[in-house]
Order: C-alpha cells, then structure tokens, then sequence
C-alpha cells in the first residue's frame, strides 16, 4: 500500500538508515531526485621521492665489487566517495644489490651476489569507521574488527557506499643469495652454483564486500524504489 502523498512517515525510517545518512551530502546541482546531482572536486595529490646510489670499486685484477642502493617514498591522496575524507595512499620500495667476483686462477671464476628487495604499500584513512558502525546499532557486527572500514550498502539505482576496508598494508619481500664458479679445462667449461631466495608475500584478506563489517544490498522489493528499501 503506498504511503501517503509518496512520503514514508519519519517513524517508519530505519535507525541504522538514518545513521548511514549522516555519510551521504546534500544535492548541490540540480534537483535532490535526479542523476549527478552532487559535484565537487578534491585534491588527489601525488608525491614520489626517491634516489639510487651505486658504486664500483676494483681492488686488483683478482677481485671487484658492485654495489647498488635504491631508495623511493610514493604518497597520494586518494579521494572516497559521498562525505568520507581521502585515504592517504602510500609505497615504500627499499632495494639493495651486491657482486663481487674473484679471479681465483686464469680458468677458475668465483661471483657472489646479494640481493634485497622489500616493498610496503597500502592505504589508512582518518575516518573512525569501528565507532561510526557501532553506534549504527548493528546486530552481529562489532563490537571490535581488528581493521577500519565501514559496512557495504548496494543501491539499485542511488549511490551505493562500498568503500569498504579503509586500511590495510601489503608486502612483497625477496631476500637472494646467490654464488657461481665457472672453472675453464681446455676447450670445455664447467659451472657450478647455488642460488637461495627467502620470499614473502602479505596483504589483507578479502572474502566479500565489506567483510566483517557487513554488505547489505536494497532493490525495488518492498516499496518498488530502492532508496525506499533502504531508508524502512
């Protein structure tokens, strides 16, 4: 049955959905029912700093080294939707290799070489999303999440919120040792070597939508408007 004069009595409205609309602006363009109606622009600022050091040193014809340092800091603002703030995106590259050959005899070679790659990268926002979906009065959800996000909500036709986890960090981490001998006996040569790699890869865990925050999605079932749907 509709409601009347096409307008839900405020008793009707969902706790939680009034509580999920504090995130969600007012119409600044056109009219509040129509398509891009909300405009506006943010900073989206990206910094990459970053240098290389090598160097080389040759301490006779039996023995030379090698040696490079790589160091690089990338932040970017990215913009979130609705009224959330911007996430601050970040990557931090440290590499670091190392050679160093030795001439044992004329047809005997030995070549050492280290290498050190790690790189973080991830994302934190200021925003207190634990404390905003608590006091949201959620069932089943809370009271702690060991990471900040906010819970999922899929409109059919308005904007959805589906930031989701709003922190998180990743790694990829290659430790490399590795050593060859290259020994000449006339007209063949022999070679022999080792190669150990220590790796590591680590980033958060995803199963679906907002995770333990919960996802929630709203059609036309009830009220044949979708925006409808989520506000009873």
């Amino acid at each position: 049955q509709p409601f009347v004069g096409n307008v839900i009595p405020p008793g009707m409205i969902n706790s939680v959905s009034q509580g999920m609309l504090k995130l969600y602006p007012l119409p600044n363009h056109g009219t509040a029912f129509t398509n891009n109606n909300f405009n506006v622009n943010r900073p989206a600022n990206y910094d990459s700093n970053g240098f290389d050091v090598r160097g080389d040193q040759y301490f006779g014809p039996k023995l030379s080294v090698f040696g490079r340092f790589t160091y690089k800091n990338i932040n970017q603002l990215a913009p979130q939707e609705l009224l959330l703030p911007s996430s601050s995106d970040y990557e931090r590259v440290r590499m670091l290799v190392t050679s160093a050959t030795y001439t044992i005899s004329p047809g005997l070679l030995n070549e050492f070489r280290f290498g050190y790659t790690n790189d973080n990268w991830g994302s934190a926002n200021p925003f207190a999303g634990l404390a905003f979906t608590n006091a949201l009065g959620l069932q089943n959800i809370g009271p702690t999440i060991f990471f900040n996000g906010l819970p999922e909500v899929d409109l059919l036709n308005a904007t959805s919120l589906n930031v989701d986890r709003m922190s998180g960090n990743n790694q990829a981490r290659t430790i490399e040792f590795g050593d060859n001998l290259s020994w000449v006996k006339g007209r063949h040569t022999f070679k022999f070597g080792v190669d150990s790699r220590s790796i590591r890869a680590a980033s958060p865990l995803g199963f679906f939508g907002a995770d333990n925050y919960g996802t929630f999605n709203f059609g036309n079932t009830f009220t044949t408007n979708d925006f409808s749907d989520f506000l009873v």
